[in-house]
């Protein structure tokens, strides 16, 4: 992960935790990744020329890289990178998600109508693989609204002990909204 240049948000305000990630998988990963940086010579210089002598100067050439991404946006990274080859991906704000057409596409957006309050849009599974059942997406509890439950099934106390313990302020008891 390499940061990038800080991006100004839609309220206004710089955002300086912007991020990238890029993965060279083999040697013309490599090269491809030092001509997009601007340091072509990097790819025949033999300190780098095998993926074990790059994993030993991991600090300097992410020092190297990262000077080359912090001066750009994390999208102009990612697009530099997959021009030529290079695995690349921005890391996303739920703004970007939110924003994001191929998230919106996918189904990874979920609307949850929370009773009593409204409907609010929340970032659903990852990802889906055969034989997966769906999840279940429900409103948050209103607090208290599974105390008496949890009492009984959870905690093992009979009806007169929970009772007792409401009465006494001990467990607080809220019924869902609209009932």
């Amino acid at each position: 992960m390499y940061r990038c240049a800080p991006e100004i948000d839609a309220t206004g305000n710089e955002n300086g935790e912007m991020w990238v990630a890029i993965n060279c998988r083999d040697d013309a990963d490599w090269a491809a990744l030092c001509g997009v940086i601007g340091q072509p010579e990097l790819a025949t210089d033999a300190r780098y020329a095998t993926f074990a002598n790059r994993a030993s100067a991991a600090g300097e050439l992410d020092a190297l890289i990262g000077a080359w991404t912090i001066s750009r946006n994390r999208f102009d990274v990612t697009d530099a990178c997959q021009e030529v080859g290079v695995p690349a991906g921005p890391m996303l704000t739920s703004p970007d998600l939110l924003a994001n057409d191929h998230v919106k596409e996918r189904g990874f957006l979920v609307e949850i109508d929370q009773p009593g309050v409204g409907t609010f849009v929340f970032e659903g599974r990852g990802f889906l693989a055969s034989g997966m059942t769906e999840p279940v997406e429900t409103p948050a509890p209103w607090l208290g609204e599974h105390s008496v439950e949890i009492c009984r099934d959870l905690l093992g106390r009979d009806d007169a002990t929970i009772q007792d313990l409401i009465a006494r302020g001990i467990v607080e008891v809220t019924p869902p909204a609209g009932k």
